[in-house]
C-alpha cells in the first residue's frame, strides 16, 4: 500500500539528497511512495536549485584558475557516457 497526502520533511529531505543518486523507482520504493509524488517533488526541489545541477557550478574559478572538483568531475563522466557523438556538426576543412 502507497503512502497518501503530501510529503514529510524527512521524506522530502532524503528525496533531495538522493535525487541524483538513486532512481526514481528505487525512492519510491524506499519511501513507499508513489511515482507522481516523488517526481513532483524532484522538480521543485530542481526548479528551486538549478545551480547545483550543472557542470559549471561544481567547478569554481577565481582570478583566472579553475579547480576541477569530485563532483565536476562525476558529472563530467556521466555527461560524456550519455552523450552521442554527432556526425552531422563535424564539418570537414579540406579535402584528401
Amino acid at each position: 500500500m502507497v503512502k497518501q497526502g503530501p510529503l514529510g520533511y524527512a521524506e522530502t529531505y532524503v528525496v533531495e539528497h538522493e535525487c541524483d543518486n538513486m532512481a526514481l523507482e528505487e525512492l519510491c520504493k524506499r519511501l513507499d511512495r508513489s511515482k507522481k509524488a516523488v517526481s513532483e517533488c524532484i522538480a521543485k526541489y530542481k526548479l528551486a536549485n538549478p545551480d547545483l545541477h550543472n557542470v559549471a557550478s561544481q567547478i569554481p574559478s577565481r582570478n583566472g584558475s579553475t579547480v576541477m572538483t569530485k563532483g565536476g568531475s562525476e558529472m563530467i563522466g556521466e555527461v560524456s557516457q550519455r552523450s552521442v557523438g554527432r556526425s552531422d556538426c563535424v564539418v570537414q576543412i579540406k579535402k584528401k
